[in-house]
């Protein structure tokens, strides 16, 4: 061989050499960068599973601790309604206090008109026998009366009797019409004197 000849296959065999290199250096630098982006893949992809599994467990936490929350919030607004009526249970509070208010003036209102009719009743018993008292004494004053009248009565006639059998035997003597006249008051006078001497009473 000449030297171009040993030239001529060494610039091929360089250039065989080189292109093998090269080829070999890209198909390592492919393997590489296909591993690379199958494990920058996996690590998105596990990233962004991570990222929803965390997502998911902040979302179920929050909502576990807003469910809590408002089962504590219950449980305390429960629990404080229990503790203090006025917080919680304010409108059935002020029902039943009404209605306390309502039966307790129904109460006051039956009493009122118990009294009322008591007093009523023991007013009315009291003029009653008040009454019955009053007409009772009238009754007695009024028996009594009568009968002192009807005492005097009879104890006044004989002496009437005497008085008039005196003056008429007197006038049928010498006295005149006059006389008889005049003296009709004296008669009287004489048988009240005569009546006052025999009963002082009246």
């Amino acid at each position: 061989m000449n030297k171009l000849s040993i030239l001529a296959l060494t610039v091929a065999s360089t250039l065989i050499t080189g292109f093998a290199a090269a080829e070999g250096r890209t198909s390592a630098q492919l393997s590489t960068e296909a591993q690379l982006g199958a494990a920058s893949s996996a690590q998105t992809t596990s990233a962004q599973s991570e990222t929803s599994a965390n997502a998911n467990v902040d979302a179920n936490t929050e909502r576990g601790l807003t469910v809590s929350g408002m089962g504590n919030v219950q449980a305390s607004g429960s629990q404080q309604a229990s503790t203090n009526p006025d917080a919680g249970s304010k409108p059935k509070v002020r029902d039943s206090a009404s209605d306390s208010i309502q039966q307790a003036r129904s109460a006051g209102s039956i009493a009122a008109d118990g009294a009322s009719s008591t007093g009523r009743s023991a007013a009315d018993a009291a003029s009653a026998s008040a009454a019955a008292a009053a007409s009772g004494a009238k009754q007695i004053k009024s028996s009594t009366q009568q009968a002192a009248t009807d005492t005097a009565r009879a104890a006044s006639a004989p002496l009437r009797d005497n008085a008039r059998q005196s003056l008429r035997q007197q006038m049928r003597g010498s006295m005149g019409t006059d006389i008889r006249q005049s003296t009709r008051a004296d008669i009287n006078a004489t048988v009240r004197d005569n009546a006052r001497l025999q009963l002082p009473g009246l």
